[in-house]
Order: structure tokens, then sequence, then C-alpha cells
């Protein structure tokens, strides 16, 4: 069982991304250069209590909090909005399990050779 983050309003979208901003703050600290926070697509999953719009708006305010500490943030999953990265500001994305989900092409198609595959 997997536990999703609530993004259908604003306010828990901020206090989320506040806490994300948190431990963001503690990779840059410890030298690390990127973040690829998960669950992007979690309103695939949510049985329609999520929404894509609140997700991707939880995306923007993660963006500004890693790049306000100089890492570079991915996108992970949700393929099918990879052609939004620049309105959302992800800087790569990470192609998790390419052989069940084939999104590398989807990915490649928006970031071009700044994709990261992971099995």
């Amino acid at each position: 069982m997997e536990i999703l983050l609530d993004t259908r309003t604003a306010a828990k979208r901020a206090r989320i991304a506040s806490i994300l901003g948190g431990w963001f703050a503690k990779c840059a600290a410890s030298g690390y250069k990127a973040v690829e926070p998960d669950n992007l697509d979690s309103w695939t999953r949510s049985r329609h209590l999520l929404t894509r719009r609140g997700n991707l708006a939880l995306a923007r305010l993660m963006v500004r909090k890693a790049h306000a500490r100089g890492l570079a943030i991915g996108q992970k999953n949700a393929s099918d909005v990879a052609p939004l990265h620049a309105s959302i500001g992800f800087d790569f994305a990470v192609a998790e399990e390419r052989h069940v989900y084939s999104e590398c092409t989807a990915y490649a198609a928006a970031y071009g050779n700044r994709v990261y595959e992971i099995e």
C-alpha cells in the first residue's frame, strides 16, 4: 500500500512543499546536485481524489524549492506531462522500469539527452 499526499488545495500543496524544501536543503548541504521526487502521477491511483492539475501545481512549487537551493530537479513518472517540463521547470527526467512502462521515447522527445534510466 502506498500513501498519497493530498494535493487538492493550495494550502496543502504549500505545506507539502515546505516540508520538501527542508529535505531539499539537507540534500544541498550534504553535497547532492539534484533531487527527483517520486509520485508525480499519484492522481492516477487516487480514485479521482487527486487531480493532475493539483499535482502539477505542487511540482512547480517543488521546482522552486529545489532551484532555490541550487539543486536540479527531475521529473519521475507521468511521462505524458513531459512536454510541459519547461513550464513546470524540471531539469531532467528519470525513466523507471522503461521495459515495463515504455516511457523513454516520451521523455527523450521532451528532455533530449537529459533522461536517466533506472531499473
